[in-house]
């Protein structure tokens, strides 16, 4: 969902730098693979690519869970890891010295609606989170927001990220009484899914 607009970027990136000489008079070249999100594919690409010596830096995949997957291997061939598109803190606490934060932290991610509905009184908060490393951290930085500021946390639920019917957590969300839900996923359908369940159930 998200992977091919980080592509667009990067490549935008390297024909507005090329327009003004590249970098150190050299132009710039972005050698772009496919990783279908699958963190062994994405292992075994970023090897390859630092293998053979030719790549000076590296602009990390989309996500924190390929990230996390690939900076053990930029660490090993000692590479620039820039990380523009991952935001779990957790990435950064394992003394890597090669990798580079540019997201703030995905613990806030969710800070803004957490301050709202504290804002306008309310103070029955439910997260919901995708099963994966992002969504987790997001929804535990809300979690722990919500109840720094007196809120209660009266639903906290994970999800696989292979749902697709979220009929029973709308359910789940409804039984709790929220006022303010938050959710973290990395697949943007699930928000546009989810959405459409509690309008079909009047929430």
């Amino acid at each position: 969902t998200q992977g091919i607009p980080a592509r667009n970027g990067y490549l935008l990136c390297a024909e507005t730098l090329n327009e003004k000489g590249g970098i150190l008079g050299r132009p710039v070249e972005f050698l772009i693979h496919d990783d279908a999100s699958d963190p062994e594919r994405a292992r075994a690409l970023y090897r390859e690519l630092l293998a053979g010596g030719e790549v000076g830096a590296i602009l990390g995949p989309y996500g924190s869970t390929l990230t996390e997957a690939v900076a053990p291997v930029t660490e090993e061939f000692g590479a620039v890891h820039i990380s523009p598109l991952a935001a779990t803190t957790s990435i950064w606490e394992q003394g890597r010295t090669h990798l580079f934060m540019v997201l703030p932290p995905a613990e806030l991610f969710l800070a803004g609606l957490i301050e709202l509905g504290h804002d306008h009184g309310h103070t029955r908060v439910g997260v919901l989170h995708e099963e994966a490393l992002f969504p987790a951290a997001a929804a535990r930085g809300a979690v722990e927001l919500a109840r720094e500021r007196g809120m209660e946390v009266v639903l906290e639920e994970g999800f696989p990220g292979t749902l697709e019917d979220f009929g029973p957590l709308v359910e789940k969300v409804q039984a709790a009484g929220v006022d303010v839900l938050g959710m973290a996923a990395s697949n943007l359908d699930h928000f546009i899914t989810m959405t459409r369940a509690m309008r079909e159930r009047g929430v």
